[in-house]
């Protein structure tokens, strides 16, 4: 019985007793509570995806990096479109002269 307790007694006084929160410790080190976000604990634990895609996009809006690579990738899509566009235009062009001139050439026939 006596080691039970013992073994109680040194788990206990060995085991870490972190009483203090995450949102506490913020205050004690000059934090507001306006200042203090869920995201800022380890994990994601009750963090909503609505939550965690807010925090992506400000983290994004903050890299440089990611608005630019975004800004270059927007203008790549646009040159493709263009592009594309214009290809379908010529094809359609060429399309429609071929059947005008299926139709000169059938109307010369009669």
């Amino acid at each position: 019985m006596k080691k039970i307790i013992l073994s109680a007694i040194i788990l206990t006084a060995c085991s870490k007793a972190d009483s203090q929160t995450m949102k506490i410790a913020h205050r004690s080190h000059s934090g507001s509570n306006a200042s203090f976000h869920i995201s800022t604990t380890e994990g994601n634990f009750g963090e909503t995806p609505e939550m965690a895609k807010k925090r992506m996009d400000a983290k994004k809006l903050r890299d440089s990096l990611a608005v630019k690579h975004e800004a270059d990738s927007i203008a790549k899509i646009n040159l493709i479109i263009q592009q594309t566009q214009e290809v379908a235009a010529k094809a359609a062009a060429d399309s429609l002269a071929k059947v005008n001139k299926k139709k000169k050439t059938k109307s010369k026939r009669h």
